[in-house]
């Protein structure tokens, strides 16, 4: 009866596994398609804050910032929401955090280009909290939000995490919501997967999208912020956890390495400038 058992869950577990390894490898047949949009620009008088080991000291950064539209079938997701369109036309000093804002085109007049209109957007997915990964959310009361779970307990504190818009709770607590713990297929198919990349913020998360021709991309949020954060592993001063961070950045690393997969940084301007210029998409 012992060997029968053993011999069952021996079974099963070879089961399991080779399901794992056949869904893995199960091409993509939907038709997906990833759009980059231009939601601002970020210009930082001094980076230094961009590194706790002083790389950036007295160098100004150009930073893109950028949201990403997926199209899976008939359904459609924002992935980062930018500024806000509140800044089109003109440009806004931040002194708080030393950077001068600026939007050229908005996202709704980008999203009219597809035929499309706020009210299409079933899904926004913020990798994480701060002001200008969350800008539009106000434009999409209807969508439904993916966010990590640790993310939204902390966008609740008093006084609010630092970066963090003030209205953003308010927005936030109105929306249907997914609360997610680790990872997340958002469309059941394993092409669209939000996974947890904590130490920007507790709750950070980047996105891993699985493309039928261009292969896997990856979007880091602000796991990295230009490609010499990536090559040099640096640690902006004001993340929630270095230690994190680092373990985030090695996360990113083995993804990249095991899928063969496109590092997309999202802040960094070559790797904006080097993506499809919109409406033109990688599918």
């Amino acid at each position: 009866m012992l060997m029968r058992i053993k011999s069952l869950l021996f079974g099963l577990v070879i089961a399991i596994f080779t399901h794992n390894i056949a869904y893995a490898s199960t091409p993509i047949t939907s038709d997906i398609r990833l759009y980059s949009l231009n939601c601002g620009i970020i210009n930082v008088h001094d980076g230094e804050d961009f590194s706790d080991i002083g790389y950036y000291k007295h160098r100004p950064l150009v930073l893109s910032d950028p949201c990403y539209l997926i199209k899976h079938d008939n359904k459609w997701m924002l992935w980062d929401l930018g500024l806000g369109d509140k800044y089109l036309g003109h440009t806004a000093e931040n002194k708080k955090f030393g950077v001068t804002l600026s939007v050229s085109v908005s996202l709704v007049d980008q999203l009219k280009q597809l035929g499309l209109a706020p009210n299409d957007i079933e899904y926004v997915a913020i990798s994480h909290d701060h002001f200008d990964h969350t800008g539009n959310i106000g434009l999409f009361p209807q969508a439904t939000l993916l966010i990590q779970k640790l993310e939204y307990i902390s966008i609740q504190q008093h006084p609010a995490p630092i970066g963090m818009s003030r209205d953003l709770y308010h927005s936030i607590r109105k929306m249907q919501k997914i609360l997610i713990n680790g990872n997340y297929d958002v469309f059941g198919d394993g092409s669209v997967t939000t996974f947890r990349t904590p130490g920007h913020t507790p709750g950070h998360q980047s996105l891993k999208i699985k493309l039928p021709h261009s292969g896997v991309i990856i979007l880091s949020g602000d796991a990295y912020h230009t490609r010499d954060a990536y090559k040099h592993k640096l640690v902006p001063v004001y993340n929630a956890s270095r230690a994190d961070t680092l373990a985030s950045m090695e996360r990113i690393d083995g993804i990249v390495d095991v899928t063969n997969g496109r590092l997309v940084i999202q802040h960094d301007a070559n790797d904006f400038k080097d993506m499809p210029k919109f409406p033109k998409y990688l599918n």
